[in-house]
């Protein structure tokens, strides 16, 4: 039984690696998993939808863990729509570094700090918008590392980037690029990543006549006589009355 164990370890080990951990538009891809733990579980497979964001456990693979060696932890949404067209872009939610590798769970620095830039919840999203995909990107970090001055104040002004699109240059002013960042840092590809995608579940459809006294509810409260109510403002008025939608 030990024996089987054992290959049974290896086994899932190999076919982790053979698994690409980041999104297919990423490039190049990464095939070391980090394992990342919301309250609601953790990430697996990579990729999974999850319904709620606290801010995670991440931990990483027992061949990564090194006494002497440091990471720099980066969460980008990849999915992020411009608000005037249809084209996608980068929003940067999360930049640590100084992590210590010496165990396998990460105690990352500074959460909720402001220095380089604290962890961002997961945006509201749209009914009918597609999914966020969250990306989970670990660099080692180099001996002697200083994270680069553009990026040593007014970071949360660059949590924007660059379009997605086909993996177009073009940039939002100032907005934070992945690609650059990395070159501006002295950092190779990422050793580990992971991700997941975040949607908005839609309300089960009322029947008739919580429909009709919901709308009466809410124009009681705050709406005058004969205002049409969207369906957004419906749902909002479910959540506030209670009726467990």
């Amino acid at each position: 039984m030990h024996h089987f164990s054992l290959a049974f370890a290896a086994l899932q080990a190999l076919i982790a690696l053979t698994i690409a951990q980041t999104p297919p538009v990423f490039q190049p891809p990464v095939y070391q998993p980090l394992y990342i733990t919301y309250r609601t579980g953790t990430v697996k497979p990579p990729g999974q939808a999850v319904q709620t964001a606290k801010p995670p456990t991440i931990s990483i693979p027992p061949n990564m863990v090194s006494e002497t060696s440091k990471g720099l932890l980066i969460m980008l949404n990849i999915n992020y729509p411009h608000s005037h067209d249809v084209k996608r872009m980068h929003h940067l939610h999360w930049l640590s570094h100084d992590i210590s590798l010496s165990e396998e769970v990460l105690n990352i620095p500074n959460i909720n700090g402001t220095t380089p830039l604290p962890y961002h919840q997961p945006t509201k999203q749209f009914l009918g918008d597609t999914a966020h995909i969250y990306t989970f990107l670990l660099y080692h970090q180099p001996s002697n590392f200083t994270l680069n001055s553009t990026y040593q104040i007014n970071m949360a002004e660059k949590r924007m980037g660059h379009h997605l699109g086909l993996w177009t240059k073009e940039k939002i002013p100032n907005g934070f690029n992945i690609t650059a960042f990395e070159l501006d840092n002295g950092l190779q590809t990422p050793v580990a990543a992971s991700y997941f995608s975040v949607f908005r579940k839609s309300l089960p459809p009322l029947l008739e006549w919580q429909e009709a006294r919901m709308r009466k509810l809410i124009q009681d409260v705050t709406l005058g006589e004969g205002t049409v109510l969207s369906q957004e403002e419906i749902e909002w008025g479910i959540m506030r009355e209670g009726l467990g939608w």
